[in-house]
């Protein structure tokens, strides 16, 4: 395999022989390989521990949401039991509409 390098990659191999580390160009580029391996594993590693967090905490959101959009029943929410039935009635037949109010100052006028 013919491999052409930049300069400034020829520059980066250059020194790592007069450092006297490496005997030959190959010896640098196959432990920038073995390097570029290890970044790889350790990034693939990396990704499946987030994924796993990610998917962990999507579930205890969804749990939170569920029982969230469960309404309360009137005596869960500290009102004794038949409360609003004694009080207020059960309402019972056409749903409950509220009319025009208009602008408030007119409101207040026609009060007074």
């Amino acid at each position: 395999m013919n491999i052409t390098l930049t300069p400034e990659a020829e520059r980066l191999i250059q020194e790592k022989l007069k450092s006297g580390q490496y005997q030959t160009a190959d010896e640098v580029i196959v432990e920038g390989l073995q390097l570029l391996e290890q970044r790889d594993q350790h990034y693939k590693v990396w990704l499946e521990e987030i994924t796993r967090q990610v998917e962990v905490s999507l579930q205890q959101l969804l749990k939170q949401t569920d029982t969230k959009s469960i309404p309360k029943t009137p005596e869960e929410l500290g009102w004794s039991p038949g409360f609003f039935e004694k009080t207020a009635g059960k309402w019972q037949g056409e749903p409950l509409t509220r009319g025009e109010q208009g602008e408030y100052e007119q409101r207040l006028w026609e009060l007074l």
